[in-house]
């Protein structure tokens, strides 16, 4: 009997030597394998390798584009967006404004909007209103003297909408805001496509109330593929031709008389 209890303890024994010599090398490798990851992210991919560094991402922080790193702890912070690019006036042609509105996708409803600024003085973009339909982009800060944007906008996905709203840009030499009207309906049995431009006096935010005013009361143009002319005031005036599709563009000069 004293063997048979002998032999159980040597093997207890034999047991636990093992498992602590498992547990040992277990923690070894764990700390071999956190010293190899630290001070890495798991979001580097071939460029964050290539550079050593994570790359930061463009994020819109209460809608001001900011370029700086994600953080991955803040899901509110995960709305990536680009800036609309300004080019030379020359730039926004016919071809341009189409090939910006095919690459926003398979959307229903979509325009691409390109506004040169044939003045004296730079457009300091102010904002975009959406009366429906949303933008993945956001407008530049400024737009120089013989430059131009190109800026596109869709449909809100899900739902049964245009991308109908207004751009302000503020020309703080003359204290005067330009705003440009675009509409494309989501129902061509009830409505059609509309553009307008009008200068008011002072800084002008986009707002429902100068939607309002472009659609409803200072004589708006049917897109209707033609080229149309008006005066703005202050010496300005607008010249613009829109497409009569629901994947429309809306080309625009405004030019310093």
């Amino acid at each position: 009997m004293a063997s048979y209890k002998h032999g159980i303890n040597l093997f207890h024994l034999i047991l636990l030597a093992e498992l602590f010599l498992a547990f040992s090398e277990s923690k070894a490798d764990g700390a071999k394998l956190s010293s190899q990851l630290e001070g890495k992210s798991p979001r580097r991919g071939p460029l964050g390798q290539l550079l050593g560094q994570d790359a930061p991402v463009a994020h819109i922080d209460n809608g001001i584009l900011n370029g700086k790193e994600e953080d991955s702890h803040n899901p509110k912070k995960r709305i990536v967006a680009a800036t609309a690019a300004v080019v030379s006036a020359g730039a926004v042609t016919i071809s341009a404004l189409i090939a910006a509105v095919n690459a926003i996708g398979n959307v229903q409803r979509k325009i691409s909007i390109g506004i040169t600024n044939d003045g004296r003085y730079q457009f300091e973009a102010l904002n975009t209103y959406f009366f429906s339909g949303t933008s993945d982009q956001v407008l530049p800060n400024y737009v120089p003297p013989n430059k131009g944007v190109i800026y596109t906008a869709r449909k809100t996905s899900g739902a049964a909408t245009g991308a109908v709203g207004v751009i302000s840009f503020y020309i703080t030499n003359e204290d005067i805001t330009l705003c440009v009207l675009f509409s494309v309906p989501y129902d061509y049995n009830l409505y059609s496509n509309w553009w307008n431009a009008k200068v008011y006096q002072g800084k002008k935010y986009a707002n429902y109330n100068a939607y309002n005013d472009l659609y409803y009361s200072s004589s708006p143009f049917k897109g209707d593929n033609r080229y149309h002319s008006k005066s703005l005031g202050w010496h300005y005036t607008a010249k613009g031709v829109m497409s009569s599709s629901g994947t429309g563009y809306l080309q625009l000069s405004v030019k310093k008389q």
